[in-house]
């Protein structure tokens, strides 16, 4: 099999579905030897430094000025360089930190295993931003040339195995805006994957419906050379300020699995595995879509369901004539924190409805009650993107 080791950190901007394919003979240089940024502060296999023999970093920037600087790694075979790392890294995890100065890189993303995330760190005595990322390889096969981002069928073609790559990119966060501000609302996004992409840069636009959205698309050779199936992953980490602005959500931190919605398009039924999670420490989102298979797919991310949750455990309890007590169970925050509560009151039998509405406590006092009539009662919670459900379990009064 020639299905190539690839490990690629591509920041998000659009890569033009290409790789390096040999060195440019512009080697970076160890903050050791030259301490002017961007500069290589450590290079590491397994944890222990590297033998410059062995192993070299080149890096470029992409346009002077882009804020889009791209890096990968030469490997000695023995007669010359290439950026081949053979079949026997794939449980190596590679870390390369990078000194970028006062440039501060805000979106990266990886072909290859994360095995860390947030790697940007500002040294405030120095106003430098250093740059680690740590991953594993892994087999990549691309090549395929898609013409749309719809095209679901990619034959193999003799140049879909490539070279196996170290191959990183960040990027400021100006594919957001044209402020500062804009772009800080990217700060700490990345997209880890192991295919072939036309644009690494989620696409923010709206649904049919008018639903806003991120699409990231993705593309690979369904088969290898021995026409082997390929099976793709990605991982994609956004940071609750994107997802506030761009998706419209008011309290990102409050989120849970079902606040996003994401979808795969050109897949079949059981194809691939999809997963969203709140970041331990509620800072970000994270979408995994593991074992899917190529050739183009579309990945869609858009709001699921972010009113709160329905309150439980209601109880109830007639204070007088004309008022009642009710108590529940408060209703969970799913992306927009809850500010109050309505309570809906009716006598069965009766189309009669009184309604009353208080604040974030979990309890109100019900009036307007009739003297000697009897009701059920249920209530919602309120959020900033309006009212959730209806509690199931009824109060009575």
């Amino acid at each position: 099999m020639l299905a190539a080791l690839a490990l690629i950190a591509a920041g998000l901007v659009a890569l033009g579905g290409s790789t390096p394919a040999s060195a440019v003979d512009n080697v970076v240089p160890y903050c050791s030897d030259l301490p002017t940024p961007p500069c290589l502060v450590s290079f590491t296999r397994n944890g222990s430094k590297v033998a410059s023999d062995q192993y070299r970093v080149e890096w470029q920037e992409q346009m002077p000025g882009s804020g889009f600087y791209s890096w990968f790694v030469e490997h000695w075979d023995g007669a010359v360089w290439q950026t081949s790392m053979g079949d026997g890294e794939y449980a190596t995890v590679f870390t390369t930190e990078f000194d970028f100065g006062t440039f501060n890189p805000r979106t990266f993303g990886a072909l290859g295993h994360p095995q860390g995330a947030d790697p940007v760190v500002w040294t405030p005595s120095t106003d430098h931003h250093l740059i680690q990322i740590s991953a594993s390889p892994i087999a990549e096969s691309i090549g395929c040339s898609h013409p749309t981002p719809d095209t679901t069928s990619c034959p193999y073609t003799a140049d879909s195995d490539v070279p196996g790559l170290l191959y990183e990119v960040v990027n400021n966060g100006d594919w957001i805006g044209d402020t500062y501000a804009q772009h800080e609302l990217s700060n700490g996004t990345y997209n880890f994957r192991n295919t072939d992409i036309g644009e690494a840069t989620p696409l923010l636009g709206t649904d049919a419906a008018g639903n806003p959205t991120m699409v990231f698309q993705l593309a690979n050779a369904h088969e290898t050379s021995t026409h082997e199936t390929f099976y793709g992953e990605q991982h994609v980490r956004l940071p609750n300020d994107l997802l506030r602005v761009e998706l419209g959500i008011p309290d990102p931190d409050t989120m849970i699995w079902s606040s996003l919605v994401a979808t795969v398009s050109g897949s079949t039924t059981g194809d691939g595995t999809l997963h969203i999670t709140p970041e331990t420490g509620h800072d970000a989102m994270r979408i995994d879509l593991t074992n899917v298979t190529f050739s183009a797919r579309k990945v869609t991310i858009k709001v699921g369901v972010i009113k709160p949750t329905a309150p439980t455990a209601l109880t109830g309890k007639r204070k007088t004539s004309s008022t009642g007590f009710l108590d529940w169970t408060k209703s969970l925050p799913r992306g927009a924190r809850v500010t109050g509560y309505q309570s809906k009151c009716y006598t069965p039998g009766t189309t009669s409805i009184i309604t009353n509405t208080w604040n974030s406590y979990t309890y109100m006092t019900v009036k307007g009650l009739k003297a000697g009539k009897h009701y059920s009662c249920t209530v919602r919670a309120r959020s900033k993107v309006g009212y959730g459900s209806w509690s199931t379990s009824v109060g009575k009064l």
